[in-house]
């Protein structure tokens, strides 16, 4: 089981996720995407939502500044989206920690 964060928003009475993923392109070609909540959510459960002080226009700021930024599982996946925008800092992802204890496994191994 994988976790897929995006940013949660409603506008007009529709509910939005902004995320990051490498199954779909945006019309530039990035996997930057804003999609309907239904089309986000199909498959998949939701497992915890956090409310953010952050406005709709700075939501949006962030999709147009990153439009053309391609899905990477390491270092621009969902969570570097999620942790870019909340904090505006990209932070350790899962896969980062990941990698990060895999090499330090390796480098003992090798002692």
């Amino acid at each position: 089981m994988c976790k897929h964060y995006g940013v949660l928003f409603r506008e007009n009475g529709i509910d939005y996720v902004l995320n990051n993923t490498p199954t779909k392109k945006n019309n530039v070609k990035g996997n930057v995407i804003i999609e309907t909540y239904p089309e986000f959510i199909k498959g998949r459960t939701l497992l915890s939502k956090n409310f953010l002080d952050i406005t709709i226009p700075q939501i949006k700021e962030y999709a147009y500044k990153n439009m053309y930024k391609k899905w990477d599982s390491v270092d621009y996946n969902c969570e570097t989206l999620k942790n870019e925008i909340i904090t505006d800092n990209s932070g350790n992802t899962i896969m980062t920690r990941i990698i990060g204890i895999g090499i330090v496994g390796l480098i003992l191994l090798n002692l």
